[in-house]
């Protein structure tokens, strides 16, 4: 048997500062002859061995160069079997995460003599140092760490049902946790904490919700980091942060209250100049402390600030996003108060159009019957939280219990739904990535060969997609009518009158029965409804909704990305403020050449001539325009008048709206004029040729070149028999004014 040489111990050094390192690692780094750390190891710990010791840095960081693990072994080895006192310095403690069984089965392999020195893990230093307790009797019953290098190793389905994860090696992976855990059925308003450096000097804290955590972080480095989630998040505001980092912001934030308060005694320099210094002498916070979740997760993220700077900075209505915005919420009339409150955080004036009614079904008896052999089934789908609702409603009068006592798996559909589950005190085994019924059969955990399925659904109108898909892949599955959603008898008369008077901005649809209703409400009342969403904005909440949209409205101009009521605002939000790409105002083309054509053809160009300079950002309907009596002069019978055409503005019409016809009366003085405003010299407007759109305007100022000028009669004669090669020099006028409008040559803008 060989003999013992040397001694290697496996020391934990706590979050890095010395000031955590045990007394007996403390020892035994003032013996080392050999120290073997690890890139996250403090410097001032390694400053503790003694001079005359062999310093060999091994890296193990994530993302950069480190020496092989069965390296380090060797040398760990190597250096024993010369007798040497070998410390292994490993960062936090040598049993989480520390990657020592490796080490210790080389030791033993090798039969060198070792021991094992605990320290403080980073995953109980960090939430302490931010003020985190990880069990609260009533916030968290326990708490689970793991490590989120590899998000695709971890089981999502229990971790999101946990009160507190404590996540390390998370930094890089962050985008990938917050997803799995919001698909997984966690609420986007969960508190979240990301603890940088937890015990060190440059501590850095940032804390959000899953829906903030992405925005917060943006372009911030955070490894070395521990995340910590759920609600004990909240309590820091309470506790308040700890270690070197904390004393040293209490003591900044009481010499800044000093300073403040001689300031005021003394008269001296304002406050704002005095907060600037405090500003740069001190840094500013990395992160917002915040108590309470956001109202809205779709909400956009506070901009970070000094910890003396003002915290309430919510904006003026009028600068909301969808301020000035009027939106039409069509959706159940127990439903739509969540929705309008999220649109009206971001300024939007709400009407509510209720078009769904939901109610029970016309029996219960399926339900029933399902719900006492709950036991037969493997998996309960519920895809919506009508489902929810009446299915443990209905469970609760027949067993008189909420709860389940048997080993039945629940699938849902849906963030929402998720979230409804969790308030009966049941957390979902399965929610997919994706918020849609297709996802469903996608991404479901297991194979679906065998599986025996309760899907309670709506009575009528529902999709039957999910029902053939796990048909089609071997599962059996049961339909129960659970809830029943019906059209209501009449439209809601505020919002019958918002979109008679023409004040709706957006209508929001979020299924496509709302759809179907919305059309067969105001198809009851007029059947020329349609002409009252012309220029409102179509806003749906997924690709099956728009289907519907497209179907029966012939459009649809804003789809959610993500399939929610939340990506339902944010699209709208993003409509709302998406880059102006109007034509610019007032601008003004001139162009000279000589008119052959007829001039009552031209407005099949859609061109209309005026003498309005005025650019119209609305449909406009002018008044009527009575030209002045005008006595024509005496001219030859075939005299033809060569005309300069002047084009100031240009107006383009709508393809399917008749341009008004031009006529040109005959006017004193050899001058020919054309009627204002898109009028006919008749007389006739706008209203009766058709609407205009909002552009620019077409300015024409026709000016004989004659010193007389052929009678309107005659002349209009004249010109309606021309011969081919008339119909071509109109032609050829056309395509050169449509050529000045394409290549927007500008001359000088019109001053109003």
């Amino acid at each position: 048997m060989a003999e013992y040489v040397g001694k290697v111990y496996l020391v934990g050094s706590g979050p890095g500062d010395a000031a955590y390192l045990t007394l007996q690692a403390r020892e035994i780094l003032a013996q080392a002859e050999v120290l073997v750390y690890d890139a996250l190891v403090d410097g001032d710990l390694i400053d503790l061995v003694p001079d005359t010791c062999l310093k060999l840095d091994v890296g193990k960081r994530g993302g950069q160069p480190s020496t092989p693990q069965s390296e380090i072994n060797r040398l760990i080895v190597d250096h024993c079997q010369q007798g040497k006192q070998v410390v292994r310095l490993k960062n936090g403690d040598p049993f989480i995460f520390g990657r020592a069984q490796s080490e210790i089965g080389a030791l033993r392999q090798a039969n060198c003599d070792f021991e094992i020195i605990p320290g403080l893990s980073s995953a109980l230093v960090a939430p302490l140092m931010a003020g985190i307790p990880l069990t609260d009797p009533q916030l968290s019953r326990g708490f689970t760490v793991v490590t989120a290098h590899d998000p695709d190793a971890l089981n999502w389905v229990s971790l999101a049902k946990l009160d507190t994860l404590v996540l390390l090696m998370g930094g890089r992976t962050l985008p990938e946790i917050v997803r799995r855990l919001r698909g997984h059925g966690r609420s986007p308003a969960t508190p979240v904490a990301i603890i940088r450096y937890a015990g060190r000097p440059e501590q850095q804290i940032w804390d959000g919700t899953l829906s903030t955590i992405l925005d917060r972080t943006a372009g911030e480095s955070l490894a070395p980091c521990v995340i910590v989630i759920g609600e004990v998040v909240k309590l820091r505001a309470y506790v308040g942060e700890q270690g070197a980092a904390g004393k040293k912001k209490q003591e900044a934030s009481r010499q800044r209250a000093e300073r403040k308060h001689t300031t005021q005694e003394t008269g001296g320099e304002g406050r704002e100049g005095q907060e600037a210094r405090d500003s740069r002498a001190d840094g500013a916070e990395t992160f917002i402390p915040s108590l309470a979740s956001p109202a809205s997760p779709s909400a956009p993220p506070l901009p970070t600030v000094p910890s003396h700077a003002p915290t309430d900075s919510t904006p003026p209505p009028h600068s909301l996003p969808l301020a000035h915005k009027t939106v039409l919420v069509t959706r159940a009339t127990s439903q739509s108060s969540q929705f309008a409150e999220l649109l009206q955080a971001q300024g939007a004036q709400v009407v509510e159009m209720p078009t769904l009614e939901i109610g029970p079904p016309s029996s219960w008896r399926d339900l029933d019957r399902a719900i006492a052999r709950i036991d037969d089934f493997d998996w309960l789908i519920l895809t919506s939280t009508n489902a929810v609702d009446y299915f443990f409603e209905r469970m609760e009068a027949v067993t008189g219990e909420r709860a389940f006592y048997s080993n039945i798996k629940i699938a849902v559909v849906g963030e929402k739904t998720a979230q409804r589950l969790s308030r009966t005190g049941i957390q979902p085994d399965f929610v997919p990535p994706n918020f849609v019924a297709e996802a469903l059969v996608d991404y479901f955990p297991e194979p679906l060969g065998g599986l025996r399925v309760l899907f309670p659904r709506v009575e009528s109108g529902g999709r039957e997609v999910l029902v053939k898909e796990f048909t089609s892949l071997g599962a059996k599955v049961r339909e129960v009518a659970a809830y029943e959603s019906r059209c209501p008898a009449a439209i809601a008369p505020s919002a019958l009158k918002a979109l008679q008077t023409g004040i709706v901005d957006v209508i929001t649809f979020a299924s496509s029965k709302t759809v179907q209703h919305f059309c067969q409400l105001l198809q009851q009342v007029d059947a020329d409804w349609q002409t009252w969403i012309n220029g409102v904005s179509i806003a749906s909440i997924g690709p099956q909704t728009s289907k519907s949209c497209q179907e029966l409205l012939g459009r649809v101009d804003v789809e959610a990305t993500e399939f929610t009521l939340d990506g339902l605002t944010q699209a709208i939000v993003a409509w709302a403020t998406r880059p102006n790409t109007a034509p610019p105002e007032n601008l003004e083309v001139v162009m000279d050449t000589t008119l052959d054509a007829p001039l009552d053809t031209i407005p099949d160009a859609n061109l209309n001539m005026t003498l309005d300079a005025t650019v119209m950002t609305e449909p406009v309907v002018p008044e009527p325009v009575v030209p002045e009596p005008a006595t024509a002069p005496t001219t030859e019978p075939n005299a033809k008048a060569a005309l300069n055409l002047e084009v100031v503005e240009l107006e383009v019409r709508s393809p399917d709206v008749a341009a008004p016809e031009v006529r040109l009366p005959e006017v004193a003085g050899g001058e020919t004029a054309i009627a204002a405003t898109g009028e006919t010299a008749t007389g006739e407007t706008a209203a009766e040729q058709g609407a205009i759109a909002a552009i620019p305007l077409i300015e024409v100022e026709l000016v004989a070149d004659s010193e007389t000028v052929t009678p309107m009669e005659t002349l209009q004669v004249e010109l309606d028999s021309q011969p081919p090669e008339q119909m071509a020099a109109e032609a050829d006028l056309i395509a050169e004014i449509q050529a000045v409008i394409q290549q927007g040559e500008t001359k000088h803008f019109d001053q109003e």
